[in-house]
């Protein structure tokens, strides 16, 4: 039987993306990946903790728009009242809806981003970090260091290729349902492997990455699940 990985310690890495922010003058850009939406949105919240105990105000936003101008519209509005840091966290999405010409525009407007005179973390998957490497070589280059790296080996083998966050109103549903056929479950004194599979799926598409840790390390012993 495979050793369960155990829970990884981020805190480091949380700690230079908020030194990032604290001390950046005017611009800067640094890249974080994880292949786990739920774990970039905990970092951004955490982040967002830390630096707010030093009254830093850090703003995170998803872009909309697929076209240069209207991402350069949104990235401008999203600085506007001048916030001390910057998250886009849904950079994947957008190269997937343009298959990856966003890249390249980013690369070409790299010096309207460095002029917004604000520090941004970009958020990439594991896989596209090459491609920015390679379509966006200018942008790369310019990063604070190198690529930060997060990844959460227990968690990984649930998250789905759909990376969508799809309706969270229907999640919602899903999830309480399947909470309740868990408890029942339990009470029948079922493992309920495949219910906790599916909700830790649900968690992580969601985005909601302490719940399903807390529900992998309540059934940590079932290696199987």
């Amino acid at each position: 039987m495979d050793k369960i990985p155990k829970k990884p310690d981020f805190s480091s890495h949380i700690t230079k993306i908020a030194n990032f922010f604290g001390r950046a003058s005017g611009s800067g850009f640094l890249f974080c990946s994880c292949n786990l939406r739920a774990i970039a949105r905990e970092i951004n919240r955490q982040v967002a903790k830390r630096t707010g105990q030093t009254g830093m105000r850090i703003g995170e936003t998803d872009i909309l728009s697929c076209h240069s101008g209207g991402f350069l519209t949104e990235i401008r509005d999203a600085t506007r009242e001048r916030p001390d840091g910057l998250i886009i966290s849904n950079l994947d999405q957008l190269i997937r809806q343009t298959r990856g010409k966003i890249v390249t525009e980013m690369n070409m407007a790299r010096e309207l981003l460095t002029d917004l005179g604000v520090p941004m973390v970009f958020w990439l998957s594991e896989k596209n970090i090459p491609l920015f490497a390679n379509q966006a070589p200018d942008l790369f280059l310019r990063r604070d260091r190198s690529v930060l790296r997060f990844s959460d080996k227990r968690l990984e083998k649930f998250h789905t290729d759909d990376e969508a966050p799809g309706d969270y109103g229907h999640l919602k549903l899903k999830t309480a349902l399947l909470e309740k056929q868990l408890e029942a479950a339990e009470k029948n004194g079922d493992q309920a492997r495949h219910i906790t599979a599916d909700l830790i799926s649900l968690y992580l598409k969601a985005g909601l990455y302490e719940p399903a840790d807390t529900m992998f390390e309540a059934y940590r012993s079932l290696s199987e699940i």
